[in-house]
């Protein structure tokens, strides 16, 4: 606990004190840094009010409950940049005779404006260390804003979040605590990249071990064709990818809109997703035993790809079009809005069909055979 600040207001009520907006600040800190030490504890803060207004509270020193209205939990992390977990917290801090400080809040996550969020803790009185914090949020609405250590790229527009998450001391962690817990997101729909991938049906249970979010169950449709995730995401607060995607023969129809031009038949998928948000990089595998782009028939199609900072790169497409064997390497930016192909074909078999689509002004304008 680095500080209840935010010039909270005091109301002697019997032997309780009432704090009104007090800031419950969590700090992070480097294990090997020369600012590891703990800033005052809230009763530490408390006898510097005392020296300063002592004619306000000046029975400050023979309390031992302190209720709070319209708290603040705050996350500060190593960057100093504070993420608001939870507002208008209200309940109770109390001390015992062990010198430990216990508190329980109930509030609202995030931005929520109803109440799921209930917060119970122990920390240690004379110091301000926080021994452990039990966190439960329910039913939090997706399409609230979320803060910004989660991914930009996505955004939800309907669906519940819930779970459990308990955080612990633990110097010997770079954060300074350890994390641990439980994430359940239901019902949930959401757009990637402004559209370009429509996410919906999302069920998702995950657990968290040591700060690293591992996926225990993850299905969902990917524009309406069904999609199976597996991995993990490291680092909780600055998220690194390391995730498997899988899925069974789909309509590629429902991708049609990525290449602008019309696609038909199934296609497979298999790809390995790593990076932080800002940064990913997907490695993809393709299949398809028979497929339309445009009219044009390619058959036995296989591809290893992938795809970084909005450039699809094609390192091996083999395929069968009319009896001849195809083998395209190349890249498509869908950074630009013609999205064009930029690479090499080269063909093995009866060249004529080869160069009628030469002639044609586009290799998908060709006609249907």
């Amino acid at each position: 606990i680095k500080a209840i600040t935010s010039k909270p207001v005091f109301s002697a009520i019997s032997n309780n004190i009432l704090l009104v907006k007090p800031r419950l600040i969590i700090s992070s800190f480097p294990v090997d840094s020369s600012k590891n030490e703990l800033s005052a504890s809230p009763i530490a803060e408390f006898k510097k009010l005392e020296n300063g207004y002592n004619y306000k509270i000046k029975y400050l020193k023979f309390l031992d409950r302190l209720s709070v209205k319209d708290g603040q939990v705050v996350f500060k992390d190593l960057n100093d940049r504070e993420i608001i977990v939870g507002h208008s917290l209200d309940g109770v801090l109390f001390s015992e005779k062990n010198d430990s400080l216990h508190l329980r809040l109930s509030g609202k996550l995030f931005s929520s404006d109803q109440e799921n969020l209930f917060i119970e803790g122990k920390a240690e009185s004379k110091s301000g260390r926080i021994n452990s914090l039990n966190v439960t949020f329910e039913d939090y609405k997706l399409n609230t804003p979320l803060p910004d250590i989660f991914p930009n790229i996505i955004s939800f527009s309907q669906g519940s979040l819930k779970g459990k998450l308990k955080l612990t001391n633990d110097p010997s962690n770079i954060m300074g605590f350890d994390l641990n817990g439980s994430i359940r997101l239901a019902n949930a729909s959401a757009n990637i990249k402004d559209g370009l991938f429509s996410i919906s049906d999302i069920d998702f249970q995950g657990h968290i071990k040591h700060w690293t979010l591992f996926i225990d169950h993850a299905v969902q449709k990917v524009n309406n064709a069904p999609v199976k995730v597996t991995g993990n995401i490291e680092n909780f607060f600055k998220p690194n990818f390391n995730l498997k995607l899988s899925t069974d023969p789909f309509a590629v129809s429902k991708f049609s809109h990525l290449f602008k031009k019309k696609l038909q038949g199934w296609v497979s998928l298999n790809a390995d997703i790593s990076g932080p948000p800002n940064a990913l990089f997907v490695n993809g595998r393709l299949f398809s035993k028979r497929i339309l782009l445009a009219g044009a028939v390619f058959e036995n199609l296989r591809a290893s790809t992938f795809f970084s900072k909005g450039v699809l790169s094609i390192s091996q497409c083999n395929a069968e079009f009319f009896h001849n064997k195809l083998n395209l390497v190349g890249k498509i930016d869908f950074n630009s809005p013609k999205r064009l192909v930029d690479g090499n074909i080269t063909s093995t078999g009866d060249i004529a069909p080869l160069l009628q689509l030469a002639a044609s002004d586009t290799l998908y304008a060709c006609p249907t055979w």
